[in-house]
Order: C-alpha cells, then sequence, then structure tokens
C-alpha cells in the first residue's frame, strides 16, 4: 500500500494456530486437596523449606505448623492433635528414623498414631526402605505442590467426624449388602489370625497380617491402629512387649467396630 508523501506500508499475515485457553492456578481455588484434613506439622532444620512448606500448604486452605527440633514438636503434639507430620531425614541432632522411633514409644498427645511423612534428596533411599521403616510416606526434594498435596492427601488422617469406619467408599461399587457381608466374613477371620499370630509371638506372621490388612482399611479410614502395630514390627530394635501387646488390642478392637457398625449397615439394606 503506498501513498505519494507518505511512502509505503507492507502487511505481513502469518498463520498460526488458535490457542486453547490455558486455566492458571489461583491460590484461592484448591485443586489438590480433598478438604479431609487441616493441620499439618512439619519439622525441618531447614527454614527455608520450612517457610516454603506453609505457603505450600496455606494455598490449598491448611495451617501448617513448623519447628527445628523434637523437643518443640513434642510440646506442641502435646498442646494441639495433627493429622499430618512431615520431617527432613537427616537433621543435626536427630535423623527421620529416630524421631519416628521417639514417637511411637512415647504417649504424648497422639504420637503414637500420627502419620509421618519422611523428605529426603532424590536417591539418598528408596521409597521400600523408608516404608518399611514405618513412614506413612516418603516425598523426594526437590517437589512440588501437587506431590505435597498428594502425599498428604493419601497419608494424612481423614478421620470421619464421629470417629468411625467410614463404608461410602467401599460401597461405591457392587451389591452393597453382599460387599458387607464380605467385609465382615474376611474381617473375623482376620483377626482370629491376628490374635493367633500375638498368642504365638509369632512377629513375622503378624507383620504379613498387618501389611495384608492396612490396604483394605486404608479405604475405610480406619487404618491408624494398623499404622502403630506396622511401626513397632518394623523398627529397628524388637517391639516393647507391653507396647506390642497394646498396639494388638487396639487393632482387633478396631476389627470388632467394623464388624458391629458393618453388620448394621448390611441390615439397612436387607430391611429396605
Amino acid at each position: 500500500d503506498s501513498k505519494k508523501g507518505k511512502g509505503s506500508r507492507f502487511t505481513v499475515e502469518i498463520s498460526m494456530q488458535e490457542a486453547e485457553e490455558q486455566l492458571g492456578y489461583t491460590s484461592n481455588t484448591p485443586v489438590y486437596h480433598n478438604n479431609k484434613f487441616h493441620d499439618v506439622v512439619a519439622i525441618d532444620n531447614d527454614e527455608v523449606l520450612l517457610l516454603m512448606l506453609k505457603e505450600m500448604y496455606s494455598q490449598e486452605g491448611i495451617h501448617c505448623d513448623t519447628c527445628t527440633d523434637a523437643a518443640a514438636l513434642m510440646e506442641m503434639i502435646r498442646q494441639k492433635e495433627y493429622s499430618l507430620l512431615l520431617t527432613d531425614l537427616n537433621m543435626p541432632g536427630i535423623n527421620g528414623f529416630e524421631l519416628l522411633e521417639l514417637l511411637r514409644s512415647s504417649n504424648v498427645g497422639n504420637s503414637p498414631t500420627i502419620p509421618v511423612v519422611v523428605a529426603t534428596a532424590s536417591g539418598s533411599c528408596n521409597k521400600g526402605e523408608l516404608l518399611a521403616k514405618g513412614f506413612a510416606g516418603c516425598l523426594f526434594k526437590p517437589f512440588s505442590i501437587s506431590e505435597l498435596m498428594e502425599v498428604s492427601d493419601r497419608c494424612a488422617i481423614k478421620a470421619t467426624p464421629d470417629g468411625k469406619p467410614d463404608f461410602s467408599a467401599l460401597l461405591s461399587y457392587g451389591n452393597e449388602a453382599v460387599m458387607l457381608e464380605k467385609l465382615i466374613t474376611e474381617t473375623e477371620k482376620e483377626m482370629q489370625a491376628v490374635r493367633d499370630a500375638a498368642k504365638e509371638k509369632d512377629l513375622q506372621k503378624l507383620d504379613s497380617l498387618i501389611h495384608h490388612l492396612r490396604s483394605s482399611w486404608e479405604v475405610l479410614r480406619a487404618d491408624q491402629p494398623l499404622n502403630v502395630l506396622y511401626g513397632l514390627l518394623r523398627g529397628d530394635a524388637l517391639p516393647d512387649g507391653e507396647a506390642l501387646s497394646h498396639a494388638v488390642t487396639a487393632v482387633l478392637d478396631k476389627g470388632v467396630e467394623i464388624i458391629r457398625l458393618a453388620e448394621e449397615e448390611r441390615r439397612k439394606y436387607e430391611d429396605g
């Protein structure tokens, strides 16, 4: 396009595909958190990492308290019941393994049952080794907010308001009465097997039974007694006899509760 006294103007057209609308992440719209837990505590000697954790959880509407030493942590657990604990594996004074052992052998607050997720540098340990020691989950540094929330949602205590087992996930598929009947009969057999193994002091058999039960009880949000017993059995030292007895009793009591509530739930479907 040329005009006398004004020069020439050239128009260049470049063919491009129309971009799809990109949905950005906003801090006031949680995208990972399932809103089943609200309070987390984290311990690390790196205060920068602790600040980062607080911010990541804050974006998901979760309150995270932090501390840098075990004494402060135990006092915080004494004052408040947390749904999850995050710990660094390598800290001066106490490492993650020692901290887990301290928690499980203590009667402060919910320290015997709180799920503990360990954070460590990638390649320093493998996930299987850490879970075998009794950790509920692990995060390899550096980790993203999506990785943090995925592990947190999976591992945190997701108690129902009244603390009872939750059958909703179990009953999402198949015939409800049949599923409940299967749960009742299997739980009765499994609890008898746990009693027998404990009576015989067969720790290897007990460990195998608890490992098997964890996945199914996790679905019911009833796995905390199992996690305590599992942590005792997988510790570096032989478990204390009294602590082991209490942990086994807690598992058996939870089994009785599951059976009783499943029978009540089954009657609803049979009567309906």
